[in-house]
């Protein structure tokens, strides 16, 4: 008599798992079993198991009728809203923070200037000697013993942002694919200068053919007050397509300069491209600056010094 259960030896099944029937029957013959009460287990009921409830059918769907070809066919637009650098650059940076971008398909922004020395480029770009600096000793020794009057205070020149500036926008085709870094950078130079005085207007090509805030708006140009700087971000005509009939020359650049020059503002051009692309007789009579990676605040101070030199 056998005091194992069926259960015990569908237990020992499962667990040793055997490869043939002739093993199955001698660990059945162990507990005690025969091989009438192995096929029992084999062959026996099963529980049974629950049918899936039976789900409605959908509803016919009328037939597609057939394409009529002869009929105008209405096209729905891809781009409902396109991004425009004019629309980006009026409206400011309507993007995320260039640093954190909103989503991981989105690129992150790089911008051309060295993020760590930003700031410095900036500044040293637009700055203006102005007498706020130590104070001149030899000049006040020297007002004293001639027994003049002292009437001011005379101070050593330093780089100042107190003129503030007038920025510049090249809204013309070779510019772009900078318009994001151009959004950026007017960002960065209010908080620079302040937003006060950063005064922006666009153009296109050349700010002789008009400047505003809008091409609606566009008129004249017109100078600022004397001894402020104008920053313009331009390609200079660099690049663009090379049939343009509107494309901008060096001449038109170099009347601009000269225009500016009169007015005792001093020019300085932020240039997306190498040196060796850029104007050679406006590469001498202009502050001109790549704006890329490369750029150091040495380099800037080698073309414009410590601060521009205007009128006082």
């Amino acid at each position: 008599m056998s005091f194992a259960s069926l259960g015990d030896l569908a237990r020992a099944l499962t667990h040793l798992a055997p490869e043939n029937a002739m093993t199955r029957e001698e660990i059945a013959r162990l507990l005690g079993f025969g091989i009438r009460e192995l096929s029992q287990l084999k062959t026996g009921p099963r529980p049974p198991v629950p049918s899936e409830p039976e789900l409605p059918s959908p509803p016919l769907q009328p037939p597609t009728p057939p394409l009529d070809k002869t009929a105008p066919q209405r096209i729905e637009p891809i781009f409902t809203e396109p991004l425009r650098p004019l629309r980006l650059l009026l409206d400011g940076p309507s993007l995320e923070h260039p640093h954190t971008p909103s989503s991981s398909s989105q690129i992150v922004f790089a911008p051309l200037l060295k993020p760590v020395w930003e700031r410095n480029l900036i500044s040293a770009a637009v700055a203006t000697c102005a007498p706020t600096g130590p104070l001149d000793v030899p000049r006040l020794v020297d007002t004293t013993a001639r027994g003049r009057p002292l009437r001011t205070i005379p101070r050593l020149p330093q780089p100042s942002l107190f003129r503030g500036v007038q920025v510049l926008v090249d809204l013309g085709e070779g510019m772009e694919p900078f318009a994001r870094d151009q959004a950026h950078l007017l960002e960065e130079l209010r908080r620079i200068v302040g937003t006060e005085s950063t005064s922006v207007a666009h153009f296109r090509n050349n700010p002789l053919r008009g400047t505003g805030v809008n091409p609606w708006t566009w008129g004249p140009y017109r100078p600022p007050h004397p001894g402020t700087p104008v920053l313009a971000l331009t390609d200079l005509a660099i690049g663009g397509p090379v049939l343009d009939p509107d494309r901008s020359s060096e001449g038109e650049w170099l009347t601009f300069a000269a225009r500016l020059a009169h007015a005792s503002c001093p020019l300085v051009a932020f240039v997306p491209y190498p040196e060796r692309r850029w104007p050679r007789r406006l590469k001498r009579q202009t502050a001109l600056i790549c704006w890329d990676r490369s750029t150091t605040v040495g380099a800037i101070f080698r073309r414009i010094r410590r601060g521009h030199e205007v009128s006082p």
